[in-house]
């Protein structure tokens, strides 16, 4: 049986519906994460993965917005909510929230089954995950929790209090954060000053300048045209190992394949960015 592996949706329920019309239905699913925010239609989305989680026929993974919404909808033993309910953050979630408000019954249900997510799949043949392949990061997942990639049922409590987890957790839903060398400081593309960046996991050192090693859309890239290089982490992904496919980074260029074994099907980021599915036979779909 092939399996089709399904890139960060964002709310947008339509374009969702037409990807799933132009798969084959004798395909296992796959979805990434980042079912929610942004887009028109939150709850569509949800009710039209759930139930096929729900049946047998895919396998959701926990995006770095499901993280998020579980954080910031879970209160702890204060009655504090996991993540400050700042103004910005309201903001970066106010397309869920019109379809689950907080408090709401269905919220809570909604929120509980993003908190049963698993954070990744390591099979023979394939890997998935929604931001970063990290052997470290997901050896202490799984001792956390199971081979499988499923979270223990506390893990909000030792998100709390266990930072070895929740660095790990943070490293494959977010991405590792390496610090801009010389102390140096950009505006990110929302106008935070930033002094630490994401870099691309799955290559080596591929150009002499940072931007050339920044993850993410090119344009996000060309802010660090004039940093020096910075030293690329040890472990990179390796090419005789299993394919890999992530979500998460937002390219611009449309292209699926990173590297022979290293598959992004994230291109939503920007406004009118495909939706993206790739599948074991190496084809891969795009809808806008």
């Amino acid at each position: 049986m092939a399996t089709t592996v399904i890139g960060d949706i964002h709310g947008e329920a339509d374009l969702l519906r037409d990807l799933l019309s132009r798969i084959d239905s004798s395909d296992a699913l796959i979805f990434v994460g980042d079912l929610i925010d942004r887009g028109h239609d939150n709850r569509g989305v949800i009710e039209t993965v759930r139930p096929l989680v729900e049946s047998g026929r895919a396998i959701c993974l926990m995006g770095n917005h499901e993280l998020n919404a579980v954080l910031f909808h879970t209160l702890n033993a204060d009655g504090v909510p996991l993540r400050d309910r700042t103004e910005k953050r309201v903001a970066r979630h106010e397309a869920f929230l019109r379809d689950y408000p907080i408090g709401d019954l269905a919220t809570y249900d909604v929120i509980e089954w993003f908190a049963s997510l698993p954070v990744f799949i390591d099979r023979p043949d394939l890997r998935v995950v929604h931001a970063q392949w990290d052997a470290a990061a997901i050896d202490r997942i799984r001792q956390a929790g199971d081979e499988c990639g499923g979270l223990p049922s506390n893990w909000t409590d030792r998100w709390q209090f266990d930072s070895a987890f929740r660095d790990a957790l943070f490293t494959l839903l977010n991405g590792a954060e390496h610090p801009i060398p010389d102390g140096q400081t950009v505006l990110d593309k929302s106008g935070q000053d930033r002094s630490s960046v994401r870099l691309s996991w799955w290559n080596g050192r591929i150009g002499s300048r940072l931007s050339d090693q920044i993850a993410g859309p090119t344009a996000h890239r060309m802010q660090f045209f004039d940093h020096p290089p910075t030293h690329m982490p040890d472990g990179l992904y390796p090419a005789d190992t299993p394919p890999v496919v992530f979500g998460h980074y937002g390219f611009d260029d449309d292209q699926a394949l990173r590297a022979p074994n290293v598959i992004c099907v994230d291109h939503t980021r920007r406004a009118g960015g495909p939706l993206t599915a790739w599948r074991t036979d190496g084809t891969f779909i795009q809808v806008r």
